[in-house]
């Protein structure tokens, strides 16, 4: 039996970096709710802490932003969206 790949087009994960990518003073979390409207809170707010948890973003309160390797990372061309 197959697993589900982690690498589709709507996996909540990619679109809150893809959202924050070129984003300077990131985003709040309702923004990116609002953005990701297709997705529930809840998804995307475990996609959030997620992503926290494993250093690619940070988050000040109400407010997300790219983490410095991140954003180096994108500036060099190593990520594709």
């Amino acid at each position: 039996m197959f697993r589900e790949s982690k690498q589709t087009r709507d996996n909540a994960e990619r679109l809150v970096v893809i959202d924050l990518l070129g984003q300077a003073r990131g985003r709040s979390r309702t923004t990116l709710y609002r953005h990701l409207r297709h997705h529930d809170h809840a998804i995307v707010s475990a996609a959030i802490d997620s992503l926290i948890e494993a250093g690619v973003l940070t988050g000040n309160g109400e407010r997300v932003v790219a983490t410095p390797a991140l954003a180096c990372l994108e500036q060099l061309g190593l990520i594709a969206v």
